[in-house]
């Protein structure tokens, strides 16, 4: 599938990136590259997004943000939708590492991004900037815009386009324990895309989620990000108790489809389908 050919490319762009940062930095530590590094592995998605269009390769509109039917019901059930999949995600990760405990181990992409938010105001403003708007832009522009659209413009349902999708999504980021979560973020994004008819809303709500990340990453002493709290953490696997998570986790998950009903109401079916058509 082309897709895949065209996501392997990305990762492989991402990957000699990287080595060549690894390269050039040699052991030292260079915050700025780093950052700068980051903003050209994000920039890739969209840099392949946009490619595919050029091509004539993605049915018209399919990169669109404007046009949305998003009112102001829409815009004030994001925050409360970007809050709930945080706290769904929490209890998700937990029954994983109850289940899988050798999975267990600190957020490597969260903590470099803490640990380069501290270092001054220039950094840390860099850093909401790439997790706030370079990410989910890019991301949303590639994963939603190229990957969803696509399938859904060839006929696929809307379940067999957002499952392959948010699998997809949620296999690039390369965390295990964040695998389920990042699939049911990724199917949020996507049933708002449908629902919508634009990249808008998901954009915000994958903005809007990023900063909540973040924020409770920065607010927390670094110290609880870094791997030698891993033995520690792991302690506090023993107190995991399923029956107390797993009743949270379906609740979380219950309160998030009824605001995404109450803000995004399903689009009129005919309209839905006219809007995936080649022309």
């Amino acid at each position: 599938m082309a897709v895949l050919f065209y996501t392997a490319g990305v990762l492989l762009i991402q990957m000699a990136l990287f080595g060549v940062y690894a390269i050039f930095a040699r052991g030292r530590d260079l915050a700025s590259v780093d950052l700068a590094f980051s903003f050209l592995s994000s920039g890739a998605w969209a840099a392949a997004a946009a490619f595919v269009a050029r091509k004539g390769l993605l049915p018209p509109g399919s990169l669109n943000t404007s046009g949305a039917t998003l009112d102001m019901r829409g815009l004030l059930v994001i925050p409360i939708v970007a809050v709930l999949l945080v706290m769904a995600g929490s209890s998700l990760e937990s029954l994983v590492v109850y289940a899988f405990p050798s999975l267990l181990a600190p957020d490597p992409v969260l903590s470099r991004l803490v640990g380069l938010f501290w270092r001054g105001p220039l950094e840390a403003i860099t850093v909401i900037f790439l997790t706030v708007v370079v990410a989910p832009v890019t991301e949303e522009f590639y994963f939603r815009g190229l990957v969803f659209r696509s399938l859904r413009s060839k006929g696929y349902s809307w379940t067999a386009a957002a499952v392959f999708t948010s699998l997809l999504f949620a296999a690039v980021h390369l965390k295990p324990v964040g695998f389920v979560t990042l699939f049911v973020v990724s199917m949020t994004l996507t049933l708002l895309v449908e629902r919508t008819g634009s990249l808008l809303a998901s954009m915000l709500l994958h903005a809007t989620y990023n900063a909540v990340i973040l924020a409770i990453g920065v607010t927390q002493n670094p110290v609880l990000l870094s791997f030698e709290q891993t033995s520690s953490a792991r302690d506090l696997i023993n107190d995991i108790s399923i029956f107390r998570v797993l009743p949270i986790a379906l609740l979380f998950t219950g309160l998030l489809w009824f605001m995404l009903r109450l803000g995004f109401p399903p689009m009129n079916s005919k309209h839905s389908t006219a809007k995936y058509e080649s022309r």
